[in-house]
């Protein structure tokens, strides 16, 4: 089982809604999220090399994953011959109300911002 920590926002992810996402050229994802409060939460998401989308848009919580899992490895090993420890990359993931990811992301880094 994969170890987690909640990723912290100015108001949080519980009780959210994914409403849209898009690629852009430089391999950056942004994903905008609709919070409780319909305060508008968007995630830039750098050097993005990974991405599965399992289709629930209601969310609970945003994570970085600690922990090896079958998806972050599948990503590492098409993305270098020989996986260096020190590649920087990370795996996110948005969680519905029973835990389960729904969304997740291999990239360097994120950003986040409310507007």
């Amino acid at each position: 089982m994969a170890k987690w920590e909640s990723i912290d926002s100015e108001i949080g992810f519980s009780d959210g809604e994914v409403t849209s996402y898009s690629k852009k050229e430089d391999d950056s994802l942004i994903i905008t999220v609709k919070s409780w409060n319909d305060k508008v939460i968007k995630i830039v998401c750098k050097d993005v090399i990974g991405f599965l989308d399992r289709g629930t848009w209601d969310i609970s919580d945003f994570h970085e994953i600690r922990s090896e899992t079958v998806l972050f490895r599948e990503v590492l090993e098409r993305q270098f011959e020989n996986i260096p420890e020190d590649h920087g990359y990370k795996i996110f993931h948005f969680v519905n109300n029973d835990d389960q990811a729904v969304m997740e992301i291999v990239c360097l880094e994120i950003n986040i911002t409310v507007d």
